[in-house]
């Protein structure tokens, strides 16, 4: 068997079918949706936190992630740090949770700021093109149409727009991929295995879901192998992958050391798994909302939704060589559709956190995903890692994200194989149409960056240019989006009654006269800090319409 699909005659390729001059011009077109972005804005706080690193490395021109924290002398354990998930390693006040792309990026930002910082997701996604185009060539098909469905109209296409280590992580991701399929086949080399290993390691460095894929990926390899009464090729190239992950694994416990003396996202792996199987309604929920659901609340009508529309898109294409049969399923998926055009129209744009609303090609593809080993391998190393997510990942997250990001590699595998799944002159119109559903969907996620971007920008640098002496926010989490404004502010975040009445003592201590307090309440009185009293309020607006209370704060005399 061949490793790849007979090489096209040059003759009469086009530019978009050739990788290279193809590669420029994905990179270029999302370069310049990124532009539209508001490079101070984020779509997700873990972006604040690595833009307030680097800018906190940059203004001192040293490769220390501390962020330090003007309380310290009275707060020392950091109990109202203002950014969410801040930690102390040492002397040093740590937010960051990926040191390698920190560190790859830190050179970019002091050349051009966030704007340049930016290229590298920009240039994760189109590596993440290439690999789909690979993957999809060895499938079968040309790989042109995987490149640009990939780049252009999927996920990762938003997650290229955000300073986020989702594109690039997906990008290594998806090349371990193309090197797992070829070590896998009785031709293939060790080498193959050695540089999937390599690169599912790199990608743990940025999303720790990269040792879940890679594992199964490793089993997948091994019992192909296995089944093919190859067995000291399936050891050997076993081993050989094990080892490509540990070198970067290794690599990166050794900068984390460097950096902060201890290896903190090590720890944060293993409370994580730790968790796994807690909260088990919860968990439930979240991998329905990240797994199929476009709305972002879990309630019980967009659940049933989500379940609804990752049925119909499986049977979709399970059957899509039957017209007939097709016909009442893509009604009911064009019914989903304009729940959410009539939910977007009503509330505005908003994140659609399920693989199936961001991705529907890629459910299609499961119900087609048959007839070859190859396909076999890759529906293991794409399907059965998704239980495992939802089991041992994070929970409280699963609304404000797009398309699944802790699950995109499912989502970019079954993509690529696509176009050899729907080749045949019945199907072939269904997967246009699906081709456009995806574009849409993924226009909306751009537009969707550009416009989240520039309002919290625009509302958190209204916060930042306050008058107040201290601004204290009542969600740690909006601080965190501050990233951009954080160098040099003196904010505080406090949510519980124990910490507002810190709060005050703290600020008294400090003979402050005047502080600020940022909403997040429910009721439109804020809460009570002990010793202190609302003298006026004020408001600023989230998303151009959602209205954040401020109260000010003076002593009671």
């Amino acid at each position: 068997m061949t490793t790849e699909a007979p090489a096209l005659s040059r003759v009469g390729v086009r530019w978009w079918e050739r990788p290279l001059s193809a590669a420029m011009v994905l990179f270029l077109l999302l370069t310049a949706a990124m532009f539209w972005t508001d490079a101070s804005g984020v779509i997700s706080t873990d972006v604040g936190g690595k833009l307030a690193t680097l800018d906190a490395m940059d203004r001192r021109g040293d490769l220390s992630p501390d962020l330090g924290y003007w309380a310290e002398d009275l707060d020392p354990d950091g109990s109202l740090y203002p950014m969410w998930a801040t930690y102390k390693a040492g002397d040093q006040w740590i937010n960051a949770t990926t040191f390698p792309m920190i560190y790859a990026a830190l050179p970019l930002y002091r050349l051009g700021g966030a704007r340049a910082a930016g290229l590298i997701p920009v240039a994760g996604a189109v590596v993440a093109a290439l690999a789909a185009r690979a993957l999809s060539r060895r499938l079968g098909s040309d790989g042109t149409t995987a490149f640009w469905l990939v780049g252009a109209a999927s996920p990762v296409t938003v997650y290229a727009l955000d300073f986020w280590e989702h594109a690039p992580a997906l990008g290594l991701m998806l090349w371990a991929v193309v090197h797992t399929l070829d070590a896998s086949r009785g031709e293939g080399k060790w080498t193959s295995a050695l540089a999937a290993g390599l690169l599912f390691g790199a990608a743990s460095s940025m999303r720790q879901e990269a040792f879940l894929y890679g594992a199964v990926a490793g089993g997948a390899l091994g019992i192909r192998l296995f089944s093919s009464r190859l067995i000291l090729t399936g050891i050997g190239r076993g081993a050989a992958m094990v080892g490509g992950v540990a070198v970067p694994v290794l690599g990166t416990v050794a900068l984390e050391t460097w950096a902060l003396g201890d290896y903190s996202r090590g720890a944060r792996a293993t409370g994580t798994a730790a968790a796994g199987g807690g909260d088990f309604v919860l968990r439930v929920e979240e991998a329905i909302v990240t797994g199929a659901s476009p709305f972002a609340q879990a309630t019980f009508p967009n659940l049933a939704v989500g379940i609804l529309l990752a049925i119909v898109l499986f049977m979709m294409g399970r059957r899509a060589d039957e017209p007939d049969a097709v016909r009442p399923l893509a009604m009911a998926a064009g019914a989903v559709a304009a729940l959410w055009v009539f939910d977007t129209i009503r509330d505005g744009l908003g994140f659609v956190p399920g693989l199936a609303a961001t991705t529907p090609l890629a459910v299609m593809a499961i119900g087609r995903m048959r007839g070859s080993t190859d396909r076999l391998l890759l529906s293991a190393i794409a399907i059965i890692p998704l239980p495992l997510v939802w089991v041992f990942g994070f929970t409280g997250g699963a609304g404000p994200q797009w398309g699944g990001r802790y699950i995109l590699l499912t989502g970019a595998v079954l993509l690529a194989a696509a176009p050899s799944l729907f080749d045949s002159e019945v199907v072939r119109p269904l997967f246009h149409r699906m081709l456009v559903a995806s574009a849409l969907i993924t226009f909306a996620g751009v537009a969707f960056a550009v416009v989240r971007t520039h309002a919290t920008a625009d509302a958190l640098r209204e916060i930042a240019d306050r008058d107040e002496e201290v601004v204290v926010f009542y969600n740690a989490h909006r601080p965190r989006e501050a990233g951009a404004f954080f160098h040099g502010q003196p904010w505080l975040a406090a949510h519980t009654d124990d910490e507002l009445e810190e709060v005050g003592e703290l600020l008294l201590d400090y003979d402050v006269s005047r502080f600020a307090m940022v909403g997040g309440w429910e009721d439109d009185e804020p809460p009570k800090v002990p010793g202190w009293e609302m003298v006026e309020d004020d408001m600023v607006l989230l998303m151009g319409r959602l209205p954040v209370l401020i109260a000010v704060m003076e002593p009671i005399h």
